[in-house]
């Protein structure tokens, strides 16, 4: 079993994703021209963002409001079923 002082170490070394609230406007622009949250999580892990899909979605759906919210997931049942 690891120490905690290793996982804390570890831990330190892991990206913060609040950081990539800044990306929202561009999230956003993205959502709009189709792009999946993994492809925009990819679209950015190009450009040096380390995010990951769960991320993209956690942190633009925290930026909607309740409608706006019920309708990115609708979206997003549409596009896991295709």
């Amino acid at each position: 079993m690891p120490s905690p002082a290793e996982l804390l170490l570890e831990a330190e070394d892991e990206p913060n994703y609040l950081d990539a609230r800044v990306y929202i406007p561009v999230m956003r622009t993205l959502r709009r021209k189709g792009f999946s949250y993994r492809e925009i999580a990819g679209w950015l892990g190009k450009r040096g963002v380390p995010i990951d899909h769960n991320a993209v979605y956690r942190i633009y759906s925290a930026s909607l409001s309740g409608t706006q919210l019920q309708y990115e997931e609708e979206q997003a049942e549409r596009e896991a079923k295709e």
